[in-house]
């Protein structure tokens, strides 16, 4: 293996949210999105420092809950009237309960934290300012290692959700904030540059027609572009996220195994007393019953008053 996986941690961020780096982002931004920005600004920059710190000693357990999220500030290149807009990726792997719930919950928490930033609002001629001036469009981008759309609507591996008046079939005005899904697990409805990126994605090589910036991208997550402590990071990392799926996997398995054997001691059980009521039912002793059901006397006799009762 001559790199490291596009979807290790320290590799998304790297990639995504290096400074010295910042056109893979634009890039990235403007292939999904189709819109023309400039004056972009990497709000959580990668820093092989946070990770160290994390590696000197501090529990494993900090290593398997880091987030894989993007989050960086542009302006519309091309609108006059919501010059400034949000961007934030996460990467999510595997499937994990209420993410639904999450993919929406960011979006919406980071356009309503833009509420009343001074930097962020309008200015009339006599210095007054209006608070809602502040908030600014939000695109979200969430990159699924699995199928979440799974019904016969939704082939597209790319989904891009906004404000919709379905009766009137009209877009919202203006594009406030906008929720995508890439789904690595599928090819179809991609544009070039987006069918780049889901090779990028799923195994870090590309062809050669690809763009300069994902050029750059595949050769930073090379193992001979890596600093010895970020591949002692990246090692890290993998090994944390390896016992995280392998407690995952333990936990169905355990949960099958726990069905499974509930399902046949109930079998086993409903079929002692059916039994038992078939034996008492034909006038077979106590004793005998007792013998072939494993039953003991005290339910035996509460099946032989319940027969007594029905007949």
């Amino acid at each position: 293996m001559d790199r490291i996986s596009p979807t290790n941690d320290l590799a998304f961020k790297k990639v995504l949210a290096s400074v010295e780096h910042i056109e893979i982002l634009q890039g990235f931004i403007t292939d999904f999105y189709e819109i023309e920005i400039t004056d972009l600004a990497i709000n959580n920059p990668y820093s092989i420092a946070d990770y160290k710190e994390i590696l000197n000693g501090v529990e494993l357990v900090q290593l398997r809950q880091t987030i894989k999220d993007i989050s960086a500030s542009f302006r519309l290149a091309a609108d006059e009237t919501a010059d400034l807009g949000d961007f934030i990726s996460e990467l999510q792997l595997q499937k994990s309960r209420y993410f639904d719930e999450r993919a929406l919950f960011y979006p919406f928490d980071r356009f309503c934290k833009n509420y009343n930033l001074a930097e962020n609002m309008e200015k009339t001629a006599t210095g007054k300012t209006n608070k809602y001036s502040s908030l600014r469009p939000i695109y979200a981008l969430n990159i699924m290692g699995y199928t979440h759309f799974d019904d016969s609507y939704t082939d597209n591996a790319l989904h891009i959700f906004e404000f919709y008046d379905i009766k009137r079939q009209r877009r919202y005005k203006r594009d406030l904030i906008k929720i995508a899904f890439f789904e690595l697990t599928k090819t179809a409805g991609l544009t070039v540059n987006q069918r780049h990126w889901l090779d990028y994605f799923n195994s870090g090589v590309i062809s050669a027609d690809a763009p300069n910036y994902i050029k750059k991208a595949s050769r930073l997550i090379e193992l001979v572009n890596l600093a010895e402590e970020e591949k002692m990071i990246v090692a890290a990392l993998e090994k944390a996220e390896a016992i995280r799926i392998a407690e995952i996997d333990q936990g169905r398995f355990e949960g099958r195994l726990e069905g499974l054997l509930e399902g046949r001691v109930e079998g086993r059980v409903e079929g002692r007393l059916e039994t038992a009521l078939s034996l008492l039912h034909d006038g077979f002793p106590i004793e005998m019953v007792k013998k072939h059901t494993k039953l003991s006397e005290s339910e035996i006799l509460a099946l032989q008053t319940n027969l007594l009762k029905i007949h």
